[in-house]
C-alpha cells in the first residue's frame, strides 16, 4: 500500500493512500489534529467542571482557573486553595501552591497603595520553593518590610 499526507492551504492536513494489489482500494479526507489538552483542562474534566477557565463553580470569587493553580476544591466554597500570607523577621511572604512543571505565568506583584497602575514584581524575591505534594510544589515569595508601613502582595496567574 502507498499513501501521502499533504498540507493544504486551508491548513487542514489530508490524508489520502491507495493500494497496488487486489481488491484495489483508495480513500481520501480530512485528517484535523488538535492540541493536547492542557492540564488544567484535565484536571476540569476529571472534576466535572466546564474547562472554562473564567468560570468559578463554586461561586465562592476564584475561578476555576484559580482553583486549579493553588490546588483548591472547585465544588467547595470554603477551600480557596493553598495560599496564606505572613510577616517574620522583616518579610512580608506570600505562600501559595504551583502545579509541577506548571505552564501558568505567575508572577508576585507588590503595591504600596493599592492603585491598578501602583503594582509591580520589583523588588519580590523568591524565598523558597520545596514539594507540597506528587502534584504541586509550594512557592514562597515576599519582599522586605523594612521602611514601610503598608503593603499589599497579589499573585497573578496568567
Amino acid at each position: 500500500a502507498t499513501g501521502s499526507f499533504d498540507v493544504v492551504a486551508d491548513g487542514n492536513q489530508v490524508l489520502s493512500w491507495s493500494s497496488s494489489e487486489p481488491p484495489y482500494r483508495s480513500a481520501g479526507g480530512v485528517l484535523a489534529f488538535s492540541p493536547a489538552p492542557s492540564a488544567f483542562h484535565l484536571w476540569a474534566q476529571a472534576e466535572g467542571l466546564s474547562g472554562v477557565k473564567t468560570d468559578d463553580f463554586d461561586k465562592d470569587g476564584l475561578n476555576d482557573f484559580g482553583e486549579y493553580f493553588l490546588n483548591g476544591d472547585p465544588k467547595d466554597p470554603s477551600n480557596h486553595g493553598h495560599i496564606y500570607h505572613t510577616v517574620t523577621d522583616g518579610w512580608f511572604e506570600l505562600t501559595y501552591a504551583r502545579p509541577k512543571n506548571s505552564v501558568p505565568i505567575d508572577t508576585v506583584l507588590v503595591s504600596t497603595t493599592l492603585a491598578e497602575d501602583s503594582w509591580s514584581s520589583d523588588g519580590v524575591i523568591l524565598r523558597n520553593t520545596e514539594p507540597l505534594n506528587d502534584e504541586y510544589d509550594e512557592v514562597t515569595q515576599g519582599v522586605p518590610t523594612l521602611g514601610l508601613d503598608t503593603i499589599f502582595l497579589r499573585l497573578q496567574i496568567e
